[in-house]
This record gives C-alpha cells, sequence and structure tokens, in this order.
C-alpha cells in the first residue's frame, strides 16, 4: 500500500484523530491507515473515548490494504514535513516508510490481521432504543473481566460485542 499526500492534508487529519489517540502501549497508541472505496482513512480508538474514522483528503492510494503507525511517532515527523508526502507499508517485512524532502523514516506496522474488526462492526451498527443505564453498566461489569487489558498479546479479547441483546 502507498499513500501520496500534501503535508498539510496529513497534519489536518492527524490533528482530528489524535483526539482519540491512546496513551496505552497497545493498538490505540497507533493509527491505523486504512483503504475503502472513497480513498484513505486514519482509524485511532481510545476507550472509553470516541472511536473516530477521518478521511485523508487530498491523498491517492496504490495497492489497497491497511496498516499501523505508532501515533506519537507520526504526529512528530509531520511536524517538520513540507511538500509531498508518501507513506510506504511493506507487507512481506511489515514495515512502514514515511518519505518527504526532509528526509525518510523507518517503522514497524502491528500486524493488520491481528486488528478489531471496527469498521465491519462500524458498518453493520444498528440504532437501539432506549436502555436501562443500569442493565448496560451490570453488562459491561459482568463481562469487564474477559476483556483484556492489553490489545498487544490478546487482540482478540480487547473489546465487546453487543449482538441480538447479547455481549
Amino acid at each position: 500500500m502507498k499513500i501520496t499526500v500534501s503535508a498539510q492534508d496529513l497534519k489536518e487529519t492527524l490533528g482530528i484523530a489524535q483526539n482519540t489517540l491512546g496513551t496505552n502501549q497497545d493498538i490505540t497508541s497507533h493509527f491505523i491507515f486504512t483503504s475503502d472505496d472513497t480513498g484513505v482513512s486514519v482509524m485511532a480508538c481510545s476507550p472509553p473515548r470516541q472511536f473516530s474514522k477521518i478521511p485523508v483528503i487530498g491523498a491517492t492510494v496504490q495497492d489497497g490494504g491497511s496498516f499501523s503507525i505508532e501515533g506519537k511517532r507520526l504526529i512528530s515527523a509531520t511536524n517538520v514535513m513540507t511538500g509531498v508526502v508518501e507513506i510506504e507499508y511493506s507487507e512481506e517485512e511489515k514495515e512502514v516508510s514515511l518519505k518527504g524532502s526532509e528526509g525518510e523514516a523507518t517503522t514497524v506496522s502491528l500486524d493488520p490481521e491481528a486488528f478489531p474488526p471496527w469498521v465491519e462492526k462500524f458498518k453493520q451498527a444498528t440504532k437501539v432504543g432506549e436502555i436501562s443505564a443500569s442493565i448496560l453498566y451490570d453488562t459491561l461489569n459482568t463481562n469487564r473481566q474477559y476483556v483484556s487489558q492489553d490489545e498487544s498479546r490478546r487482540p482478540e479479547l480487547a473489546m465487546i460485542l453487543i449482538e441480538d441483546g447479547k455481549a
């Protein structure tokens, strides 16, 4: 996957997405870049805050897919960049390279296969009528012991999914 975008457009997108960027040493501290029919978006999630999916306006994408970059690193790098930025993900090496007129940097990406299915579940979400706060609290509190606090070790147990009234 290769993304070409102006540094200013990338900075604006990251400025919005960083509001939901986590500080733990797990996937919530990473920006996830993902491509779809409309282009490329940046996702971030920091429980209990909101999940965000922000489109990167003006970006061109070659070869779809998804990858992650540690949020603080990317923000620091883009703060000094001007002009056109190229972000390229190597699936074989699980590395992301960031290129601009100021230089080049390489970092590793988390395995996209282990990402929580945020986008798919977001697309499937439906609006629920009213639910009692005490029932929701009891449901979340009861299932808390089964949810991993470290998404890098057990990413499949990093969230609670509620389908058909069952958590």
